[in-house]
């Protein structure tokens, strides 16, 4: 009873949170994660997996919530928890992690609408629910593997199954679910090893039973093509435009007094003396929203050449809790940032 308790707190309060995202200011809400949840055992661990995971689902799904939050960031905030969370050993020696609950999750989940979508004993509007599940999922999936949490084996796995529905002749809402993931997906698939050779085989299963959909899913495919001719261009996340600016010591003090009362300094911040901190560095930064012109991160440098380090742009990305490839960076003259793309995680493989 003690567990079931407190288990049923630590959904609550994961809701709580995830009622009161903020997009704009992530820290807040991965601060108050680790701040308001005690997350002690295996456990509590799946149970806060489980209660973010089916709340995102509802965000991404639609008709939940006035205002949902965007695609882009119920992916931040999994990859924020996936790097704040403990890890556990259970008692048959295997390890939780929040990545590894999260797969075994979706699974899951995936299982389980598969069994609405291929059951003919369910009706049409039953089946029509399933598939909406379904792309939902698929969108989930995507965000997820571009941001190195799943890995390649499991996109060959998902999207060969989805193809080989009916004989290999999946229905047009299951394809177009599938090629909407690989635009998505593929300027990050393609670069893993045997990335290429995976989306080979995908777009010759499209292409094989192209003549029997209707005109506009063969022209999602051929859109599909078109993404990977042209290196995948076109941008599928909305991004986050930030300037950088070195602001004076007096300035950067008030900025952290204000960040920290309002809980939107980085986690390991909040634990700090904003005075200790800036004797420690040669340059205090300030990262501002290029359209607000608010405050979002308080960065700091040994160097005064900072903007020249390779890491810079990942530096912007953890400090406002954003993924890497979704930053954009100004210098205060307006030009933009040159950074190289961050490289796959060995767990893409």
């Amino acid at each position: 009873m003690v567990a079931q308790a407190k288990h049923h707190a630590a959904a609550q309060q994961v809701k709580a949170i995830m009622d009161d995202v903020q997009p704009a200011y992530l820290n807040r809400t991965m601060n108050r994660f680790r701040q308001e949840i005690v997350i002690d055992d295996a456990e509590t661990l799946v149970c806060v997996v489980v209660s973010v995971f089916e709340l995102s689902m509802q965000h991404i799904h639609g008709g939940f919530y006035e205002h949902s939050l965007g695609e882009e960031t119920v992916g931040d905030i999994m990859l924020g928890l996936c790097l704040a969370c403990p890890k556990f050993e259970k008692d048959d020696g295997k390890t939780a992690s929040f990545t590894l609950v999260l797969l075994d999750h979706i699974q899951c989940r995936f299982e389980a609408i598969m069994g609405d979508v291929e059951d003919s004993a369910k009706g049409e509007l039953d089946r029509q629910k399933g598939i909406r599940k379904l792309t939902s999922l698929l969108s989930m999936i995507g965000h997820l593997f571009v941001r190195r949490m799943i890995g390649a084996r499991v996109i060959k796995h998902l999207v060969n199954g989805l193809l080989s529905i009916g004989q290999g002749q999946p229905e047009e809402a299951i394809v177009l679910a599938v090629c909407r993931m690989l635009k998505h997906i593929g300027h990050v698939l393609e670069v893993v090893s045997r990335g290429s050779l995976k989306l080979d085989r995908f777009t010759n299963m499209l292409n094989k039973t192209k003549p029997i959909y209707s005109e506009h899913t063969q022209m999602i495919i051929a859109e599909l093509e078109n993404a990977r001719c042209e290196q995948w261009s076109e941008v599928h996340e909305r991004r986050v435009v930030v300037c950088y600016e070195v602001v004076s010591r007096q300035e950067v003090l008030e900025l952290w007094s204000t960040m920290h009362r309002e809980n939107r300094l980085t986690f390991d911040q909040m634990q700090q003396s904003g005075e200790q901190v800036i004797e420690e560095f040669a340059c205090s930064i300030r990262i501002s929203n290029m359209i607000s012109g608010q405050t979002m991160a308080l960065i700091f440098s040994l160097s005064e050449d900072f903007a020249k380090e390779e890491n810079f742009k990942q530096q912007v990305a953890a400090a406002i809790s954003v993924h890497e490839d979704r930053v954009v960076v100004f210098a205060p003259d307006g030009a933009p940032l040159e950074c190289a793309a961050s490289a796959p995680r060995e767990l893409l493989r």
